[in-house]
Parts: C-alpha cells; sequence; structure tokens
C-alpha cells in the first residue's frame, strides 16, 4: 500500500471513530437530560404516545366537521366517555377476580405441584417446581397490592391529578398544532438541514406508528381473543387473564410474559385440558392469523429496529423510570432508532460519493 493510500485509509478510520464518538457522546448527553428532567419526559412521552394513537381518529373527524380543534375535541369526549363507563363497569369487576385470585394462590399452588407430579410419574422426568415460584407469597403480594390499587381512585392524588391535566393539554395541541409546531422547530436549523430533519421525522414517524398504534391493535385482537377463549372455556378468571394479554403491547418480551402465566392460572383453576384448549387457540390465532395475516398489514413499512435494541431499551427505560418505563421506552427507542439509522446511512451515502 502507498503511503499516499495508507494515509488516507488512516485518516479515514479515524473520521469514523470520530463520528461514532460524538453518536456516543451525544446518546450519553441525552440520556443526562432523560435523567434530570424524568417526569417532563415522561409527561411528553405520553403525550406523543396519545398523540399517534389518536392521530387517524382525528384526521377522520376532521374530514367530517371540518374544523380540526372540534375534531380533537370530540375524540376527546369520546376517550374520556370510555373510560369512565370502563371505570364504573369494569374496576370492580377486575378488583373481584383479583382478590379471588390472591386468596386461590395457595390452592393454585398445590395444583401445580400435582400436575408436575403427575408429569415426573408419566414421563420419569424430575418436574420440580422452582424455588424461585415456591411458596408464591410474592407473587400474592404483587396482586393483593394490584388489587387494592384497583380500588384507590387515581384521582385522589394532587400529583396525578396535574400529570394527567399537563399531559392532556400537551397531547391535544400536539394534536391541533403538529405541523405548526414543526415548522417553528426546522426555523430552529439553517434551511440546509431542512431536507435531512424532515427525513428523520419520517422515519420516526414511522417507526412510532409501528410500535405505538402497530402494538395497540395486534395486543387488543390478541387480549380479545384469548378473553373469548377464557370465557369459552369457563375459566374465572377471563376478564382479568385477557386483559393481562395485554402485556403484547410491549414487544418481543410482552407475548410470553402474558401467555405462559395465564394457562398455569387455566391449567391450576379449570384443569390442563382446557389450558390446552387455550395454548392451541393461541398457537393458530398468533402464528396464523396475528403474525402473517394482521401485522404486515398493521405494522405497515417501518424502518426495522434490532430486537436486542427493544430489549435492551426497555430495560434500561424501567431502570430508569420505573415500571411506567415499560411504556415510555416505546417512543423513547422509536426516535433513537431512526434517528441513528438514518446518521449511519447518510455516512454511508457520504462515503460512496467521496
Amino acid at each position: 500500500m502507498r503511503k499516499e493510500d495508507q494515509a488516507n485509509y488512516w485518516q479515514e478510520r479515524l473520521a469514523k471513530a470520530l463520528y461514532f464518538f460524538l453518536i456516543l457522546v451525544a446518546v450519553i448527553v441525552l440520556a443526562t437530560l432523560v435523567i434530570m428532567l424524568k417526569e417532563l419526559v415522561i409527561i411528553f412521552t405520553i403525550a406523543t404516545l396519545i398523540n399517534y394513537l389518536l392521530d387517524k381518529p382525528v384526521a377522520l373527524a376532521e374530514k367530517l366537521t371540518k374544523n380540526r380543534a372540534l375534531a380533537v375535541l370530540i375524540n376527546y369526549i369520546i376517550i374520556i366517555s370510555a373510560l369512565v363507563i370502563v371505570i364504573d363497569n369494569l374496576l370492580p369487576v377486575l378488583a373481584d377476580q383479583l382478590n379471588s385470585l390472591r386468596d386461590s394462590l395457595p390452592t393454585i399452588q398445590n395444583n401445580i405441584t400435582k400436575l408436575l407430579e403427575k408429569l415426573s410419574q408419566s414421563n420419569h422426568i424430575n418436574f420440580a417446581l422452582p424455588q424461585e415460584i415456591d411458596g408464591l407469597s410474592n407473587a400474592q403480594k404483587l396482586v393483593s397490592k394490584t388489587a387494592s390499587l384497583l380500588r384507590v381512585s387515581v384521582y385522589g392524588s394532587v400529583y396525578a391529578i396535574t400529570c394527567i391535566l399537563i399531559t392532556s393539554i400537551a397531547s391535544f395541541y400536539m394534536l391541533l398544532d403538529g405541523p405548526k409546531i414543526w415548522s417553528l422547530f426546522l426555523g430552529l436549523f439553517p434551511s440546509k438541514y431542512e431536507v435531512h430533519l424532515n427525513e428523520i421525522k419520517h422515519r420516526i414517524d414511522s417507526n412510532l406508528s409501528s410500535l405505538i398504534t402497530g402494538q395497540f391493535k395486534l395486543a387488543s385482537l390478541t387480549a380479545l381473543t384469548m378473553l373469548l377463549t377464557y370465557l369459552a372455556i369457563g375459566n374465572k378468571y377471563a376478564i382479568i387473564l385477557g386483559c393481562f394479554q395485554m402485556l403484547e403491547f410491549i414487544p418481543i418480551l410482552g407475548t410470553w410474559t402474558a401467555i405462559i402465566p395465564s394457562l398455569i392460572i387455566v391449567a391450576a383453576t379449570s384443569g390442563i385440558n382446557k389450558a390446552g384448549i387455550a395454548l392451541v387457540v393461541y398457537l393458530i390465532y398468533g402464528q396464523i392469523v396475528r403474525d402473517h395475516i394482521l401485522a404486515p398489514r398493521i405494522m405497515g413499512n417501518a424502518f426495522g429496529i434490532h430486537p436486542l435494541a427493544v430489549i435492551f431499551g426497555l430495560l434500561i427505560s424501567v431502570q430508569i423510570f420505573g415500571i411506567i418505563g415499560i411504556v415510555v421506552g416505546l417512543p423513547i427507542i422509536g426516535v433513537i432508532s431512526a434517528t441513528v439509522d438514518y446518521l449511519i446511512k447518510l455516512r454511508e451515502m457520504h462515503n460512496f460519493n467521496d
């Protein structure tokens, strides 16, 4: 290799190293700001989530009313009315089922132990109940705490009311003046960056639409399918297990986190045959209907996010924000993924042109 080529080679390597170092510094600075402004980030992120969930219903209402503000207001009234109906009718049922489940946990544990003993005897394999599950005291405390929380009105807290109001107002103005806000944001940068910023926004919109709207639709359909299945087999915890399936909103981690405990509870309370029926329904729905028919249509053409990025992003988000990080983490992952993906592609295009 000639000295000139060798110098260019090392110069290019140094430029790449500097480029990725700057990205790393930017991520660290962003993470530091997120930790410092944790409450504001939660409010803004949930407002963004609401914005993406209601964007299409608002657009539909705007076509009918010819007024954006009225369209947003109509959607808010419908959602608030639906929440009031659900809270008034569903919450007492959920609380009763949670209390019943809490009281039945020792019995469920004994039934699981008996099932494992039968499997051990018939298959000559030692299916011992894991030590972490044995006793189920932690699970009983968790269910008890959840049941008590359902009986306490969230609106009894001044802090909660303030956060809800700020989030609602922020999401209202996002829905009302989204394009205007983006134009004002673009005005902060030189015009030569407008094309790049618009492309990043396009990628962010695609990712968030997939992660938020798409996952919510898929989770809702899965929850409805399993709720009807649990009702059909006559399980007394059908409603709470169906609602639990909404954990599928969390990509990758949520699917099996929801279905496995639900099937264990069904097996212990309704019998292993009915649990088998529920499993067959879930596998047929999940592997054929959801993955091959619904998901391609609902998720759309999103810019790919690697599963490991989702897993680690959610784990970090939970560490920073607590349990609400499960929800907050999804939009943040979408934004970071879209931005970094575009910057890498921009760098590759720059190297190709050179």
